[in-house]
């Protein structure tokens, strides 16, 4: 099963952060050939609808690890709470 990843945008005017009806938003693969992945409009809350993508899978986890704070750090080895 492949993973998947939802992506939703938001144009807002830059001064004024005042929301854009209508503006067109264009999602395009990186990669070459840069194949057009979806179009989107914004709403009067100047959000699109959500476009879904194919995400890189997620690694296998360390078993010598249980797990990974909040600052990034890592917890290893012992048993849980060790």
């Amino acid at each position: 099963m492949q993973d998947t990843g939802r992506l939703i945008f938001r144009v807002y005017t830059s001064d004024a952060d005042i929301p854009v009806e209508g503006a067109t938003v264009l999602i395009r693969q990186q990669e070459p050939p840069g194949r057009l992945l979806g179009v989107r409009v914004t709403n009067s809350s100047g959000e699109t609808d959500p476009v879904e993508l194919i995400t890189p899978g997620r690694p296998e986890p360390d078993p010598g690890t249980y797990g990974a704070a909040l600052d990034g750090t890592e917890r290893h080895g012992g048993a849980p709470g060790l």
